[in-house]
């Protein structure tokens, strides 16, 4: 990928989670391009939203890829996973806003492939008793995502420093969900 479209991209991801109806000329002077490079790298609208729907996902699958690879104990992995989503948190604010460009095949593969090895982590650690079986996956999502939209709402409103962030919101998620003598 070309510096360039890589510029564009992120722009687009920042701008577009401030205003989700912000111009093409205020994502492409944000990228530091002209619109005309701007078209030249995508068409339409919808072109680089759904650039910017698959290169989330795939940095998204790459972090999570790392931290199970990396680690061998599932709580390690989750609290790499976990940083890594809180430092990528405007990535899952704009996945909420254009939710409907990632219908993609393409892209779902990589969410399902993502979904699974952060399923398996969970699952491991549920069978060491480091999290109650009784929680559900996918409860236990909707409380992730929840600590890391908060995190990521504090973060931009200046609410905790940028250092603290990651211990905190891990402190949070941990005193909730995971069993006191595992933390």
């Amino acid at each position: 990928m070309t510096k360039n479209k890589l510029n564009i991209i992120q722009a687009s991801i920042t701008v577009l989670n401030k205003d989700p109806s912000a111009r093409i000329e205020t994502i492409a002077e944000t990228a530091g391009v002209s619109r005309r490079t701007l078209h030249r790298h995508f068409s339409t609208r919808d072109d680089l939203l759904a650039a910017c729907a698959e290169w989330i996902m795939a940095e998204v699958l790459n972090d999570v890829t790392n931290a199970t690879q990396t680690y061998k104990q599932p709580l390690e992995q989750l609290k790499q996973i976990f940083k890594d989503d809180i430092s990528k948190g405007q990535y899952f604010e704009f996945c909420q806003k254009f939710v409907a460009h990632f219908e993609d095949k393409t892209i779902q593969a990589k969410f399902n492939q993502m979904t699974q090895l952060f399923q398996g982590a969970l699952d491991q650690a549920k069978t060491q008793g480091i999290i109650d079986k009784a929680l559900s996956n996918e409860w236990i999502e909707y409380m992730w995502m929840g600590i890391v939209h908060g995190a990521t709402r504090a973060l931009a409103e200046g609410v905790v420093a940028p250092k603290a962030v990651h211990e905190l919101a891990w402190n949070t998620f941990a005193h909730g969900l995971i069993n006191q003598t595992d933390k």
